[in-house]
């Protein structure tokens, strides 16, 4: 037996709109809406961590320069690449939020769902539904919902494979994974 839908809603926080929307292979207003404000918020949570590396980085060159001190100045240096690196990530991070948006699809997930619990270490435990090689991280809550060996549809974003919503599977078939579109 799969879990009921409407607590599926609750934990995932998805609507009734939105799973008819993911059903029919779209985005929600909601879904998009949420995307934006997570590219916006990734955007500037990564644009003040690169500030604070130059700024760091900058105080390290200058000062292994007064010093004569190599070690900061090499410091300076390794912080200024990695903050390069940093930069790159974040761009590219932006540039999938984007075109999911701007794709309006969703993949759906189909199969049966295995509920796995990895442990990080004493005090991190990572909760997970996977469905054939896909998997999905999500909160003990949500993770709680699922049936072990439930049937479900799980609608994801096709670049950056965030977990939109997920209903009970109405097909009997193997596990598979299609894009839908119109």
């Amino acid at each position: 037996m799969t879990a009921d839908l409407s607590a599926l809603m609750r934990e995932m926080e998805f609507t009734p709109d939105d799973l008819a929307a993911n059903q029919n292979g779209h985005l929600s207003e909601l879904q998009i809406y949420r995307l934006r404000v997570q590219r916006q918020r990734s955007m500037l949570i990564g644009l003040g961590m690169v500030i604070a590396a130059s700024i760091v980085a900058s105080l390290l060159i200058y000062g292994g320069g007064q010093n004569g001190n190599a070690i900061l100045t090499l410091i300076g240096i390794i912080i200024t690449v990695l903050s390069a690196a940093l930069t790159g990530v974040i761009a590219r991070h932006w540039l999938r939020l984007s075109a999911d948006i701007q794709a309006d699809r969703v993949v759906a997930v189909e199969g049966e769902a295995e509920r796995v619990i990895k442990p990080i270490s004493q005090t991190v435990i990572h909760y997970m539904i996977r469905v054939g090689e896909t998997e999905f991280y999500v909160s003990k809550e949500a993770f709680d919902v699922f049936d072990h060996r439930g049937r479900y549809t799980l609608y994801r974003t096709p670049y950056t494979a965030i977990l939109l919503s997920a209903g009970p599977s109405l097909h009997s078939d193997l596990v598979y994974q299609r894009r839908l579109d119109d």
